[in-house]
């Protein structure tokens, strides 16, 4: 039994040692926070740091310390903090209360009179409200000495570990983020698509569904790729269009460097009133523009599109001026197919040519499929990543990955043609058991299947797998469960559903230890009155 003495933070400590030469080789436990690159230190409001006495040694904390403040927004408590019978030391940091949360910062324990035990150390970082854990840092064991110390690397949590986001995500900034997809990171982290741009797919920005705009061009929504200093269809802006038989000049419309009055038409470089004189007819604003002799619409006319003369050849079809794939207007290098401008070289749905569709997991590199590296997988494979940080390899379809990465079989289930089942049906069974050739079944509780598929309960009652009668335990209790609850075989000092007495369960976080409830992070011991 014993009693861990606390003494002031480090700023204190250093000014006890000046008058006490012999402080800096005293035993004492130098904490060393560090918080992650990605973590914003104005966004801690409190960072909680856990002593307890490390496993396995039977000491504790043996009275309960109300809070006290050493410093600043610097305090410490003792009492069970768990509600499971053992104390802890709870060192916080508190930025409500004035402390100046930096990316470092150190605090220093001191040890108890007399023999100081092994501390296991642990902290966290919350956020706004007390509610948000933002960052956290591993247990950490450490013993009093004149050097020692236990750094605290506080990880962001705002998107767990860099697994946690997936192989398609990456954690950007604190949060899990779709490199592949996201336009303000497409590709990397921080990379954000512009004006030549509308949206990201496959981790480069695109226009329209095809490649980003080239140099000088401006991405137009639906439209796609436009220069709009000088097309006379969108003038200095996507969509502006001039009037019929204007030119745009720097992103200005005039009819031969002239601007021409709000009822006035632009006819062969010359402003005149009414509408433009074609052959024997006067042009109308429905189709305003003479070419040959005839009034034509030059919007959406696929002999004379955008101007007198210029044609579109299919797949092209006129619209807004210009000829384009499905209304877009396609960027050079991308090609026009069943889904719109598309950049072949790159792009997954249509590589190398319109239709030509990658396996999943692969991407399109220069025209060609490829997994990782390296070819694409042969028929029945997968290009998948082991990890989040490992590239992609191919890997056959069966129990890990059936029919897509990932997709793990249940324990019972077989993969067939890329589908989990249970042989002989339809069905999968995921945590259950698969019966062959009947279905999935809970062992543990079905009579119909009790234990083993096909095993019927006369009783009509499996509890745990055990054919039961409503008079008591199967065949009597003994050995590793040798109490008896309703009528199942129990460990009352192990079991956490049955901690103690019958139907006493512990709560979340909780273990049965000696039939007492205690907290998960806890080592039962013989010495200190445990089992």
């Amino acid at each position: 039994m014993m009693q861990l003495r606390m003494r002031a933070p480090s700023l204190l400590v250093a000014l006890a040692c000046a008058a006490f030469v012999a402080c800096n080789h005293d035993p004492k436990i130098a904490l060393r926070y560090e918080f992650a690159d990605t973590i914003d230190p104005s966004l801690i409001i409190r960072v909680e740091t856990r002593v307890d006495v490390a496993p396995g040694d039977p000491r504790m904390f043996t009275a309960d310390l109300p809070y006290r403040s050493v410093d600043v927004g610097v305090g410490y408590e003792v009492r069970d903090f768990d509600g499971a019978g053992a104390r802890s030391l709870l060192i916080t940091h508190d930025s409500a209360f004035g402390y100046d949360f930096g990316a470092r910062f150190a605090f220093t324990l001191l040890p108890p009179v007399g023999d100081a035990p092994p501390l296991a150390i642990s902290a966290r970082a919350l956020g706004a409200g007390l509610n948000e854990v933002l960052a956290k840092a591993p247990t950490v064991m450490a013993t009093f000495a004149s050097d020692s110390e236990a750094r605290l690397i506080l990880a962001d949590l705002r998107c767990g570990t860099s697994a946690s986001c997936g192989t398609s995500a990456s954690c950007c900034g604190g949060g899990c983020v779709d490199t592949e997809r996201d336009p303000q990171n497409c590709g990397a982290c921080g990379k954000a698509c512009d004006a030549k741009s509308d949206s990201c797919a496959n981790g480069r920005c695109r226009c329209a569904g095809g490649s980003e705009c080239k140099q000088g061009a401006s991405c137009c929504g639906t439209r796609g790729c436009i220069d709009t200093a000088n097309d006379p269809f969108n003038c200095g802006a996507c969509g502006k269009a001039c009037a019929q038989g204007e030119a745009c000049n720097a992103g200005v419309c005039t009819c031969n460097g002239k601007t021409c009055g709000a009822l006035q038409a632009c006819c062969n470089g010359t402003c005149t009133d009414g509408g433009c004189v074609c052959g024997l007819a006067t042009c109308t604003a429905k189709a305003p523009l003479c070419c040959n002799l005839l009034c034509t619409d030059t919007t959406s006319d696929n002999t004379n599109c955008g101007a007198c003369g210029k044609a579109c050849t299919s797949p092209l079809a006129c619209g807004n001026g210009a000829c384009a794939c499905n209304g877009t207007t396609c960027n050079d290098g991308d090609k026009c197919c069943t889904g719109g401008c598309k950049p072949t070289d790159d792009d997954p749905l249509n590589c190398g040519i319109c239709g030509n569709k990658c396996n999943i997991g692969e991407t399109c590199a220069k025209g060609r499929c490829q997994c990782g590296n390296g070819a694409p997988c042969a028929l029945g494979r997968l290009c998948c990543a082991p990890d989040a940080t490992s590239p992609r390899q191919c890997v056959d379809s069966g129990h890990d990955n059936c029919g897509a990465c990932g997709n793990v079989c249940g324990a019972t289930d077989q993969c067939m043609n890329g589908m989990c089942r249970c042989p002989g049906t339809t069905q999968t069974c995921g945590n259950l058991h698969c019966c062959v050739g009947d279905g999935c079944y809970d062992l543990s509780m079905d009579p119909a299947n009790c234990g083993e598929c096909a095993k019927k309960c006369s009783s009509n009652i499996c509890l745990e797998g055990k054919c039961v009668t409503s008079g008591g335990c199967p065949g009597g209790c003994g050995g590793a469960l040798p109490d008896c609850c309703g009528i199942i075989c129990v460990d009352k000092k192990s079991d956490a559903a049955n901690c103690g007495t019958c139907g006493h369960k512990c709560a979340g976080g909780e273990k049965c230890c000696g039939g007492t409830c205690i907290g998960t992070f806890m080592t039962c011991s013989t010495s200190s009155g445990g089992p």
